[in-house]
């Protein structure tokens, strides 16, 4: 907007920040493989992730391509306990087979959620849990167990406020029983989401720098490995924001967002530019709010000038 095209990169982290009574900001550069901050606003304090979490999936997805675990070229078919209301691929009917590199592009381009089940599925909760260490989470109890979307929608819609919100609460030991006995027996999700007072505290959580972590984790890969391809292909395709792809020779998006009905209660943005002569920079902002909403255009304009920003000052 108008309003925010001289901001300097502190103003601009600034008025992002403003926007809810819990926000985060990091401006960063990769230097061998680690995350040295530029700018930040609570970087290190953990907040809702929404769909970000799908990172981690393609992480561990990625190690276990390179680790021999799972063939890159292996297709998946659409299954019935894996696929989620409302996604674009739970309209294609059961038994459809997808190639593992669509299923990743999915997940990440247009943040299909039958995609990331069937993704959670094939790697496994173990898998992924331990891709969290890997990538220096500075937490994982944040995101162990690690649920899949239809466990994490069946804690919003499928199971009693109080129940939901003990979950949130309770030990691992308790949550892994639980998400054993109730959330995954419930199967895919039929509830509207009722239970949105846990809609932050009942889900994925990391801080901003976990998620620069996460794309420096996925940069340590070897960028000839089958893994790093599936990922660097995922992680490219849902990349919107003018003037990033003619100006950076590789560019990763990831966002994601929880809706209460009423407003957006987490809005997330996290992006990677990278050049060989400029280098490699990461810029997450995550914005939860206890009341609605997040005004989700002042946001895309606050970060959009640090964009731009980085563009200019590195040139």
């Amino acid at each position: 907007t108008q309003a925010d095209q001289a901001l300097t990169m502190a103003a601009a982290a600034d008025r992002y920040v403003s926007l809810g009574d819990q926000s985060s900001l990091l401006v960063a550069r990769i230097t061998n493989n680690v995350c040295t901050p530029i700018e930040q606003r609570s970087a290190t304090t953990p907040r809702a992730t929404a769909s970000i979490f799908k990172t981690w999936v393609l992480g561990g997805l990625a190690k276990a391509v390179n680790d021999g675990q799972i063939a890159a070229n292996s297709v998946i078919g659409r299954a019935a306990a894996e696929t989620v209301r409302g996604s674009s691929l739970a309209s294609e009917p059961l038994g459809t087979q997808f190639p593992l590199q669509d299923m990743a592009t999915l997940m990440m381009g247009i943040s299909d959620n039958t995609a990331t089940d069937h993704l959670h599925q094939l790697v496994g909760r173990p898998r992924l849990e331990s891709i969290l260490a890997t990538f220096n989470h500075s937490n994982p109890a944040l995101l162990t167990p690690f649920l899949s979307v239809n466990e994490t929608f069946n804690l919003f819609a499928g199971v009693p406020l109080n129940d939901a919100q003990a979950y949130a609460t309770g030990t691992e030991s308790f949550q892994r029983s639980y998400v054993d006995t109730v959330l995954e027996p419930l199967g895919p999700v039929t509830g509207f989401g009722n239970n949105t007072a846990v809609f932050i505290s009942g889900s994925w959580q990391a801080t901003a720098m976990d998620v620069c972590n996460a794309f420096a984790g996925i940069r340590k890969f070897n960028d000839r490995s089958e893994g790093f391809q599936i990922a660097d292909r995922a992680l490219s395709s849902q990349v919107a924001q003018p003037g990033l792809r003619n100006r950076w020779e590789r560019v990763w998006y990831k966002g994601g967002s929880l809706d209460t009905g009423a407003g957006l209660v987490v809005l997330t943005h996290a992006w990677m530019l990278q050049s060989d002569s400029r280098g490699t920079f990461v810029v997450v902002a995550m914005n939860n709010r206890s009341a609605p909403s997040v005004d989700q255009f002042a946001a895309q304009s606050a970060t959009g000038r640090i964009l731009q920003l980085l563009d200019q000052q590195n040139p």
